[in-house]
């Protein structure tokens, strides 16, 4: 929660269960009192790969994050994004 004399509340939470994590968060405009913000991610780890979502923007942008380990020393990434 900031300080001021307009203060935004933000919430963030996550939990994770063996390989997966899930995490939200909002935030919140006291002034306006409207909901600011909201976004979701989940996440999967493996020994040689980690794949994970988010939708940010309130709902309306989506992000995907691929890696794969090569070696131990090596991994390669690729990210995709889709805007409304």
């Amino acid at each position: 929660m900031t300080l001021t004399s307009k203060p935004l509340v933000d919430v963030v939470a996550s939990t994770g269960y063996k390989d997966v994590v899930v995490g939200v968060e909002a935030g919140f405009d006291t002034v306006k009192s409207t909901v600011s913000k909201y976004n979701l991610a989940v996440g999967y780890h493996a020994p040689d790969f980690q794949i994970a979502a988010s939708v940010l923007d309130k709902l309306s942008t989506v992000k995907v994050g691929y890696a794969h380990n090569v070696s131990s020393s090596t991994r390669v990434g690729a990210e995709g994004c889709e805007d409304d």
